[in-house]
């Protein structure tokens, strides 16, 4: 379980792209891991996302902490 906290990622996530509750969203841990994860719940204060899997090794130190939707 992944829980995304902060209020510009939730926003962005939310409004810019108009992500929903079971949306997928792949996302990274800037440090070594990206993921595959479904969108459980949306609220003002968290994301709460359900990792379906692994996607492999980070590409560079600075990856955004969402990388892409589908």
């Amino acid at each position: 379980m992944i829980y995304m906290t902060d209020s510009d990622d939730i926003k962005h996530l939310s409004k810019v792209l108009r992500l929903a509750e079971g949306d997928f969203i792949d996302v990274s841990d800037t440090k070594e891991y990206e993921y595959h994860c479904e969108i459980l719940e949306i609220s003002r204060d968290q994301v709460k996302l359900q990792i379906s899997r692994e996607t492999g090794a980070v590409v560079g130190a600075e990856c955004s902490q969402y990388l892409a939707n589908h």
